[in-house]
């Protein structure tokens, strides 16, 4: 048998990492507050997605990354699809 797990707690906001948590600017953190990066506001979310829209991302159509920030040669969704 394996120990018990020790409870998580969440991670306080001094023990955070100066990192933007690009998970969670794209809507995919799973972590939630216990993620150890920066969660920022809504408006540094918008910021950040509207900076990264801008700029192509390296694999184009190919691209299979969940969320991805970058633009895309089509409107069609990237990575798969996400249960919901």
């Amino acid at each position: 048998r394996h120990p018990p797990k020790k409870e998580r707690q969440p991670v306080a906001a001094q023990d955070k990492s100066d990192k933007v948590c690009f998970a969670f600017v794209a809507g995919r953190c799973a972590f939630g507050k216990f993620c150890h990066d920066k969660h920022p506001d809504q408006a540094s979310c918008n910021s950040i997605r509207a900076r990264y829209s801008s700029i192509d991302c390296q694999w184009g159509r190919g691209c299979r990354t969940d969320g991805c920030l970058y633009r895309h040669p089509s409107d069609e969704p990237v990575g798969p699809v996400m249960p919901k």
